[in-house]
């Protein structure tokens, strides 16, 4: 899906031998353990989103994926 265009990201795709599918910051792990050690803070490297026509629709939805991490 991510060669063919119809997702732009995938989140825990593992490893991928394409080149057209590249992580978005190569020495990933490295750039994480650098900041830990500068800040003490563990940055965060996922995002779930609601696009803007789905918030704009159904306001009430913005606060479901919390819900369900939270229950999770």
């Amino acid at each position: 899906m991510l060669v063919a265009g119809e997702i732009d990201a995938a989140i825990g795709a593992g490893a991928i031998d394409l080149p057209q599918v590249k992580p978005l910051f190569a020495g990933a792990l490295e750039i994480d353990t650098a900041w830990f050690k500068k800040t003490g803070i563990y940055p965060i490297n996922h995002i779930v989103v609601v696009k803007s026509e789905l918030a704009a629709s159904h306001p009430w939805l913005l606060g479901e994926p919390y819900k369900a991490f939270k229950t999770a």
